[in-house]
């Protein structure tokens, strides 16, 4: 590896000599450390492919602010689509998936949308995605369904998701209910 230019070497030194360098020092290593986008970016820098072993926790998505303290980060990641389900339904889901979530602790929550529709999954803290809709889908090329299993392969692949699970217009079912709460009970 080679050295540094020796004019930026006289920079550092001289800067450690400067009173409160320690405190600036420890004050913004703290705060890259509590930085979430920067925890993201190394996270998906050092995290490998599936025949790689990951070298860091990968703390995002976060578990929301239903859930707090310890070992959240290590809680199962559940893919929740929310694809087909109408705008006005949304509210109420991602209620009942954060309710269900503070009763068993078992997951953290990442929804896949096919609408903006992210009042609700930001009132919670947790993370969403987007997907195109169907309605939507402009490109002759590739067909919509296969588009469509790439990005939630993509996503799994990504935040290492344990759970996959289709929530309807109806709602939460009681599998779908049973599967969350189980989390990667392994």
């Amino acid at each position: 590896m080679n050295s540094p230019h020796p004019t930026l070497q006289r920079f550092v030194r001289r800067a450690r000599r400067l009173p409160g360098y320690r405190r600036v020092r420890r004050s913004a290593l703290q705060r890259l450390r509590r930085n979430a986008l920067l925890k993201d970016l190394v996270s998906r820098i050092y995290s490998g492919n599936e025949a790689q072993k990951r070298w860091i926790p990968r703390t995002y998505p976060p578990p929301g602010n239903v859930l707090s303290g310890l070992g959240t980060e290590n809680l199962p990641v559940a893919v929740v689509s929310l694809v087909s389900v109408p705008e006005e339904r949304i509210d109420a889901i991602v209620d009942e998936i954060a309710a269900l979530q503070l009763m068993s602790a078992a997951f953290r929550p990442l929804f896949l949308m096919d609408c903006g529709h992210f009042e609700a999954v930001r009132r919670y803290g947790y993370a969403a995605e987007l997907l195109i809709p169907a309605s939507q889908w402009q490109f002759s090329d590739m067909r919509w369904e296969d588009y469509a299993v790439k990005r939630v392969a993509d996503l799994r692949r990504r935040y290492g998701a344990t759970i996959s699970v289709a929530v309807s217009a109806e709602g939460i079912t009681d599998p779908i209910r049973f599967l969350l709460e189980a989390g990667s009970s392994e």
